[in-house]
């Protein structure tokens, strides 16, 4: 009988610890899509040019109803357009500028808000990536 319960009671044990153990998947806070714009009458006269991508673990999810923009703080600078799968975003400031800008992007199939962690500054006339070679943004979503 020692011989039965010994065994079963280190199953019972192992396979406890192996559902105690199992992975779960960080959830995110989901976010209903944003409507950004530029506010053109806030006397911001020079641009910027941003030609980006988005980082090829996020290349799966996109669709045609995400978004990608500048921001300087909360003030958004720019709108991205998206033409074979590269955002072009005309960054608007002032010569005076010191602005460092940030990128946003919903994801609309996952609903979820990310940004940049690096920030560029406002440079005028500056085009930041080219159409050949696109700057890939690092994007983490927002907690």
């Amino acid at each position: 009988m020692n011989k039965i319960i010994k065994p079963s009671i280190y199953f019972f044990f192992a396979a406890l610890l192996l559902v105690a153990c199992k992975d779960t998947e960080e959830v995110f806070p989901t976010y209903e899509s944003p409507v950004w714009n530029v506010n053109h009458s806030a006397g911001y006269y020079e641009n910027m040019t941003a030609v980006v991508k988005l980082p090829d673990n996020l290349t799966p999810y996109t669709s045609e109803d995400d978004h990608l923009a500048a921001f300087a703080g909360n003030e958004c600078r720019g709108v991205g357009v998206l033409i074979n799968g590269v955002y072009f975003v005309s960054v608007k400031g002032s010569p005076e500028d010191q602005s460092n800008i940030r990128f946003m992007y919903y994801g609309a199939k996952n609903k979820y808000l990310y940004q940049t962690d690096d920030l560029l500054s406002f440079d005028a006339d500056v085009i930041f990536g080219t159409v050949d070679e696109p700057k890939v943004l690092t994007l983490k979503v927002i907690k």
